[in-house]
């Protein structure tokens, strides 16, 4: 009998507590964000092309707050048999992406990694300008505070300007200019 109780008591405990947790509901939220910044080509390959990977620095103000960042990304013309991806205008090269990611620092120390899942990057060879279209994801896996669990998607329109070139009249470094839209989900 006193096993009974001991296992019946233990039962009740269990059902009060379940009954008093309350499953935590995500947030979505309507990101915004407007940064602009410099970029300038790395030694890194990612890939082994031959085509070095782009660092951009950033600085911006969000929906959620203002923010400092980086983005990391390779890309590389269209090669042999590839479709362009219709993004872009006549007259521009179309590159596309390899590789990349883009953090987010905020204030409170909370970091917000934003993962591409399609990037195109038109090119104007003649006024060594271009604008770039991304979309991806918010990822969980690197965001950290708020921020941890992150999901959803977004979307990025944007311009660059070389100002230094390199040889071969190659743009190696310049500013970027761009507006991300999304939806953010955090637990």
């Amino acid at each position: 009998m006193k096993q009974f109780n001991t296992f019946a008591v233990a039962c009740m405990t269990g059902l009060a507590l379940l009954r008093g947790a309350t499953p935590v509901e995500a947030r979505t939220i309507h990101y915004q964000e407007r940064s602009f910044g410099s970029f300038h080509n790395t030694a890194i390959d990612t890939n082994g092309d031959t085509i070095p990977a782009t660092l951009s620095l950033l600085i911006g103000k969000t929906s959620i707050g203002r923010m400092t960042g980086e983005t990391f990304g390779e890309f590389r013309p269209l090669g042999p048999g590839e479709t362009p991806s219709g993004e872009c205008a006549a007259g521009t090269i179309e590159l596309t992406f390899v590789n990349g990611v883009g953090i987010n620092r905020f204030h409170d120390g909370s970091i917000l990694v934003l993962a591409p899942t399609f990037s195109v990057f038109c090119l104007d060879p003649v006024g060594g300008t271009g604008i770039f279209i991304n979309r991806g994801e918010f990822q969980s896996h690197g965001s950290t505070k708020r921020f941890a669990g992150a999901s959803g998607s977004w979307e990025t329109r944007g311009t660059a300007v070389g100002l230094m070139l390199g040889p071969g009249g190659t743009v190696v470094a310049g500013t970027i200019n761009f507006e991300l839209q999304g939806t953010l989900i955090v637990p």
